[in-house]
């Protein structure tokens, strides 16, 4: 009886593939900025979904605010180059230390495994869910590279985050670029975490970060080929409601 009952919350679980089995676990992580003697933290919450032909991330958290030579910077949650730079940047720091072979799962996890490979003639998410499982399972914090080397088809590519800054901390309009040098920035790590999502950042933004006809004009009054035109709230803080 204990045994066909263990079979039955097995097929349950696979059934509803969601909280008690979903392959791809949501998570926490981590990311610190080390200027000098100084450490800025943000946490961020990543909300993974599998569907029939992909795998969405959301995220919710905030960008790194830096508080150093009497300015305030933000390590931003998107790229110039990459709008959901905040749902995969935990990968490029933690993928050269998620265990490849022999990765430990629960007698839960293969029975999902199991379930897929008997129903599905070719499972094009396995892979990718079996790094996620083991990249969270990775302990301790660890480097973001400055770039990643070329991979595939793939040229080298940028791992630290956009910084920016604003002249006038209550004008939208002022923000401008500025490199990690000019911060004074030496290194940025990655970890996973279950510390609660940082808040608190909408106080620190011009118009208090809120969605308003002055961040809208902001926006619509840079010329399209200057940076700030792809800058919105959303590349500072990202919150459930968003």
């Amino acid at each position: 009886m204990a045994g066909r009952a263990s079979t039955i919350g097995l097929l349950l679980c696979i059934a509803a593939l969601t909280g008690c089995g979903d392959r791809f676990p949501d998570y926490n992580y981590k990311m610190t900025v080390y200027a000098g003697e100084q450490q800025f933290s943000s946490v961020r919450h990543v909300k993974v979904t599998e569907g029939v032909s992909i795998v969405s991330r959301k995220v919710e958290g905030e960008a790194v605010v830096i508080d150093r030579n009497g300015r305030t910077y933000y390590a931003l949650l998107s790229r110039a180059d990459n709008a959901d730079y905040d749902a995969f940047v935990a990968g490029m720091a933690l993928r050269d230390h998620v265990p490849r072979d022999d990765v430990q799962r629960s007698e839960v996890q293969q029975a999902i495994d199991e379930w897929y490979e008997e129903h599905s003639t070719q499972d094009s998410f396995g892979d990718a869910a079996e790094f996620l499982q083991a990249m969270v399972k990775v302990e301790g914090a660890h480097d973001l590279p400055r770039t990643l080397p070329p991979r595939r088809n793939r040229e080298p590519m940028q791992a630290w985050p956009m910084f920016v800054t604003f002249s006038n901390p209550s004008d939208p309009r002022t923000v401008r670029e500025v490199s990690p040098e000019v911060i004074g920035i030496d290194r940025i790590t990655i970890e996973i975490t279950d510390e609660d999502v940082t808040t608190g950042i909408e106080e620190r933004l011009p118009y208090g970060g809120k969605y308003s006809a002055a961040w809208r004009e902001w926006r619509s009054a840079m010329p399209l080929e200057n940076f700030r035109s792809r800058l919105a709230r959303n590349d500072f803080v990202k919150r459930p409601r968003d």
